[in-house]
């Protein structure tokens, strides 16, 4: 067909004559997701301004997930944006380019020249690395420090997870890059044979497990496969075909449809999603010179998004308003207005809120109004150089300024935590406001100071962070992998030797098979502990074992199949017990075996007591992926249905004869519950919400009501219960921490309470004039 879909060619070598042109390409598309995720309000980056979405329409259950993505940005444009305004496994492409300024030095080698490449994430994010090359020398790239980019932004801070620790490596001799990546993974880029592009063809994931990719000679993307580290086994696959739409189908049974439209202008357009295993999405556009601006998601059954934009020359094409359903037919907004280093956003049921950000696009702070006035700042600092994108302390403050919550870290070489303090009340002695100096740090309070340390052995690598006391949490990971083999619960700390095994009040041993799948989990108490023959011994008294048999063949392989729990226990003189036998009863505690249905559902679990005799069987059905019917340990079935979002709205019980129905509102949340009972009886229950989705009234299955009054912060401020012959109405007061800290009852009477910044009680006065007090230690325990 004349206008069938290419989509990796001609637009994509398009996007590489645009980067030629503007070498800052990455920092239009990084910051968006690669930020602080606290500077996301309903996928609109308060820093851009643009709409962004990550749509997982595919995931293949393998060791690890096979995962199809696609990414939207209202910034981008169409020769970025490849797939019908998206892009779609963004991860597998690269391109290359001199620096637009000629830059270049002369070395014993020969001439080096300033370049730049350019990198696809799977979360849509654009990285540059940059580096001198040289045309018969291997190149190392190293990632720029772009603006924007934040170690916060995968939730989790740790080396793992920093970008600036990725590697990019070019071999003239193959013209062929390979990517090491922080998360102990590697990424491996081939040019392609007709075309001028580099497209990825392996990739190895942290766990050892590979992904392959296939494309075809016109650059399109047809087949991705999962093995495990040695090849020899297929753990999942994705087969993507072409035509005038696209079709995808997956080793588990699940299928994908991507539906186009083209516009009056020419350009096509992603229009519909049609998924087994998820709901339907269908999209329209709005085409504004070469960026196509998402203005509308649909979902089953009346569920919307609605995207409008600012016209005007200083924020054109940023979102002003994302408007979603309300109640039975309304719609509510959160509008968007943008300033010189600021954001405000005012949201349903008169919220306010003010982002700031700094000069390098990093959120830096964010100011709650209540009452239309401030009330509560949270902040955030960032380091700058070595440290650029770390993020160094984060607090909350009041509306005058005053600090009652602090907490600041410093990094090793690695962008790894080395030492993290928290500052504020965790002990109970009451709030106080913190003095922080110049440097960041707090002079009047001593804080809760926890340290890591890492370690990198012959087999293994890991870390482990304690306190003061010397308690803490020590890891093993299997080298070269994120593979978690060992988890010990210090109590009296532990040297920095990954061999060590002493003093553990809790010890977690883990065990793999080749395909990266979980076999063996051992839980012990970390035992008695003696000397032998002059050794100190750690000898485990109790534990439990876990053994699990995997699923060998496809679909699903690595479910579990056969669950065995075990566990022993040592007695009389243990040490001396066990180095005697070198070994530990064990007990069977019970056992599961499942049964799989064509797409690697659990469809049966016979389960065996301690002494391996059948004890009973449950049974189970799907549909697409959704449980429709399962029996319990003597037989009674409970069957189930569903919407068109996948949301259960029926039950029926076998044994009782009875059923409940379930209604749900526009923004899926739960309105309405109706019990029959076998002789017809109807018992229901409602609930409805305010546009900011807090609970605004409830009444249950006997006809008693109950009010919220919520304040801007979401927070109940008056609760009216049901009684007998009046309705008794509760006030409520709060901390800065959003812990209640009065209740007035209808008399007049008040309990207070006050709380550490860690939201545990420091002291209960109750109405009879009695109180409770509570202490902790710095670590809030």
């Amino acid at each position: 067909m004349r206008y069938r879909l290419l989509i990796f060619v001609w637009v994509f070598c398009c996007f590489l004559q645009a980067i030629a042109k503007d070498n800052s390409v990455s920092s239009l598309y990084l910051g968006s997701r690669e930020g602080d995720p606290a500077g996301l309000v309903e996928n609109v980056s308060v820093v851009h301004g643009d709409y962004t979405e990550v749509e997982v329409d595919l995931t293949v259950a393998a060791p690890d997930s096979l995962v199809l993505s696609r990414f939207y940005s209202s910034r981008d444009s169409l020769h970025t944006a490849n797939f019908g305004g998206w892009r779609f496994n963004p991860h597998c492409f690269l391109s290359i380019q001199k620096d637009p300024k000629g830059k270049s030095y002369m070395g014993a080698e020969g001439k080096f020249e300033k370049t730049y490449v350019y990198v696809g994430n799977p979360d849509g994010t654009i990285l540059t690395y940059v580096g001198w090359q040289n045309p018969s020398k291997k190149t190392l790239f190293k990632m720029d420090p772009e603006r924007g980019i934040t170690n916060t932004a995968k939730a989790t801070i740790s080396s793992w997870t920093n970008f600036k620790n990725n590697e990019l490596y070019f071999d003239p001799q193959t013209s062929s890059f390979e990517l090491y990546l922080s998360s102990e993974g590697k990424r491996f880029y081939r040019q392609h044979p007709f075309l001028n592009t580099y497209f990825i063809t392996q990739e190895i994931l942290p766990s050892g497990n590979k992904i392959f990719y296939d494309f075809d000679e016109k650059g399109q993307l047809t087949f991705i496969k999962e093995t495990n580290s040695s090849e020899k086994k297929v753990l999942a696959w994705i087969k993507i075909e072409y035509g005038q739409d696209i079709h995808i189908e997956t080793s588990d049974g699940k299928s994908a449809e991507y539906h186009f439209i083209q516009e009056t202008s020419g350009v096509r357009l992603l229009s519909e999603v049609m998924r087994s295993h998820k709901p339907c999405l269908s999209y329209k556009y709005q085409v504004v010179g070469d960026q196509a601006l998402l203005i509308r998601k649909s979902l089953p059954e009346g569920r919307f998004v609605h995207i409008d934009y600012h016209t005007d020359d200083k924020q054109k094409n940023k979102v002003r308003s994302v408007t979603t359903p309300f109640g039975e037919g309304g719609a509510a907004s959160v509008l968007f207005s943008y300033e010189d280093g600021y954001t405000e956003v005012d949201g349903r049921e008169k919220r306010k809120t003010i982002y700031r950000f700094d000069e390098d696009d990093r959120l830096i702070a964010v100011e709650q109004h209540l009452d239309g006035a401030p009330y509560r700042i949270h902040k955030k600092s960032w380091g700058k150089k070595s440290d650029a994108g770390n993020l160094i302390s984060t607090s909350v403050e009041d509306a005058r300024g005053d600090v009652f919550y602090y907490k600041h870290f410093t990094y090793d070489d690695r962008a790894n935590i080395a030492c993290e303090s928290e500052y504020g009340d965790v002990i109970g002695l009451g709030a106080i406001a913190l003095n922080i100096d110049e440097e960041g740090f707090v002079t009047n309070q001593d804080g809760h100071i926890k340290n890591y340390t890492y370690f990198s052995g012959k087999n293994t690598h890991g870390f482990f962070q304690t306190d003061a006391k010397g308690t803490g949490v020590k890891y093993w990971y299997k080298k070269g992998t994120q593979l978690l083999i060992k988890k010990f619960i210090l109590q009296h700390g532990s040297s920095d030797k990954q061999g060590n095994n002493a003093r553990a009040k809790k010890r977690y041993f883990y065990e793999y098979n080749e395909d990266a799948v979980l076999t063996k989990v051992v839980v012990d108490d970390g035992g008695a502990t003696g000397y032998w023959h002059g050794k100190y011994i750690p000898v485990p008294v109790e534990g439990h074992i876990t053994l699990i048999t995997p699923k060998q063949e496809l679909p699903g392989v690595g479910t579990p199949e056969i669950i065995e729990e075990r566990y022993f226990k040592l007695e009389d003189d243990p040490v001396r017990k066990y180095m005697a036998t070198k070994s530990k009863k064990e007990m069977l505690f019970k056992k599961v075996v499942n049964r799989f249905d064509a797409e690697g559902n659990v469809v049966a679990q016979a389960v065996y007591d301690a002494n391996g005799k059948l004890a009973y069987t449950l049974t189970k059905g799907y549909v697409n992926g959704l449980l429709t019917f399962e029996t319990d340990p003597v037989g009674h079935k409970t069957q189930y249905s569903y919407d068109g979002n996948h949301n259960r709205i029926y039950e029926t019980f076998s044994h009782t004869g009875g059923a409940i129905e379930y209604g749900y509102d526009l923004q899926n949340r739960l309105v309405c519950t109706t019990e029959k009972d076998k002789a017809g009886n109807l018992f229901k229950t409602q609930l409805s919400y305010d546009t900011a989705g807090n609970k605004v009234f409830e009444r249950d299955r006997y006809g008693n009501e109950t009010h919220y009054i919520n304040d801007d912060l979401g927070r109940p401020l008056r609760i009216t219960y049901p009684h007998a012959s009046i309705k008794a109405t509760y006030g409520y007061t709060y901390d800065l921490f959003d812990n209640p800290v009065s209740v007035t009852d209808p008399k007049g009477r008040i309990l207070t309470r006050s709380y550490t910044v860690q939201g545990n009680p420091i002291e209960i006065q109750y109405l009879d004039g009695t109180k409770e007090v509570f202490k902790y230690d710095s670590g809030g325990n």
